[in-house]
């Protein structure tokens, strides 16, 4: 069976295609054989980071599902389908590592992945780091409110979490950031993306450790 499917209010207005094929595997109404296997291909998407998350969801799912199917216990995992829904805490050490591979990756460039551990370790006390398991980012979070997204070449600073509503604060962040690291500060309705190539590192996180401050 297909579907065409588009999550609602979705600014790609693009819509993916789910595919369900079940497979036989030998089981009859006086034979479980090695049961069914379901196969779902969902595809279609322009937006990498919605691809991923959409990912995050199915994984939940099908996880719920098996759950009931083996013993009938039913996994709420549309409670859990949220930003968070497939990140868990990480320690310093667990950090490390995940860095410390972005070091094999032929893509990111020694300078890259130096600054992204001078950030990561200079703000470990002063917040706690989420690990993204079913992408490739981990994510940073002061007094319960989501600060920033790290990728291997960038930085997603979800200002609106940080500055709050008042216009006057935004301008004087927006003139310090492009003062200090010399680029622009894009701002859009959720997040401002950086590239950590051109990051004065050291100033960033003075910056937001001011900001911070201010939760």
């Amino acid at each position: 069976a297909k579907y065409s499917w588009a999550p609602e209010n979705d600014s790609d207005n693009i819509a993916s295609s789910i595919i369900f094929t079940i497979n036989n595997l030998g089981a009859s109404r006086q034979n479980t054989g090695d049961g069914l296997l379901l196969e779902i291909i969902h595809d279609g998407w322009i937006n990498e980071q919605k691809r991923m998350k959409q990912e995050n969801i199915w994984k939940l799912a099908l996880k719920s599902l098996k759950s009931f199917l083996e013993d009938g216990t039913v996994l709420p995992w549309w409670e859990k389908h949220g930003d968070d829904s497939a990140q868990r805490q990480i320690k310093i050490q667990e950090l490390k590592q995940i860095i410390d591979g972005f070091k094999k990756h032929k893509k990111t460039k020694k300078i890259i992945w130096q600054k992204i551990w001078k950030l990561c370790s200079a703000l470990y006390n002063q917040g706690k780091w989420f690990w993204d398991e079913g992408g490739e980012s981990f994510n940073f979070q002061c007094n319960n409110k989501n600060i920033m997204k790290v990728t291997e070449n960038k930085i997603h600073l979800f200002w609106k979490n940080v500055v709050g509503p008042s216009v006057f604060y935004i301008r004087n962040i927006k003139e310090r950031f492009s003062v200090e690291q010399d680029i622009e500060f894009p701002v859009t309705e959720e997040e401002t993306i950086i590239d950590i190539a051109h990051l004065q590192v050291e100033l960033f996180i003075s910056l937001l450790e001011d900001l911070m401050a201010d939760l």
